[in-house]
């Protein structure tokens, strides 16, 4: 994801999120830094709708305030819980169970 997200930078701007899937994701910052967050446990049924649902909860977290390492935890959360249930809305989590699901989260590097 490392070389990914540099090649991406490259070409569309400093901060760029790589996805995962169940592995989690990938941020490089503005200033070039990177931090990865694992993807909660979970039993998927169904994955339509969980990389929106990340994005969602990426552009949430941000517009909450957040800082961008927040709101990767964030997105992980919506992510992985998007998957819970049959179709593309259905298992959608609300900010409170996304947030207690992200605060279980833990960032790398």
């Amino acid at each position: 994801p490392r070389a990914a997200a540099e090649s991406i930078a490259r070409l569309v701007g400093p901060t760029v999120v790589v996805k995962c899937g169940a592995a989690g994701a990938f941020l490089r910052g503005s200033a070039g830094s990177t931090v990865s967050v694992g993807a909660p446990s979970v039993t998927p049924l169904d994955t339509t709708g969980a990389g929106d649902s990340f994005n969602a909860g990426f552009l949430a977290g941000l517009l909450r305030g957040s800082t961008p390492q927040e709101a990767l935890r964030l997105a992980s959360a919506c992510g992985a819980l998007a998957t819970t249930g049959i179709g593309g809305t259905a298992a959608q989590p609300g900010l409170a169970e996304a947030a207690a699901c992200a605060a279980g989260l833990t960032l790398g590097g």
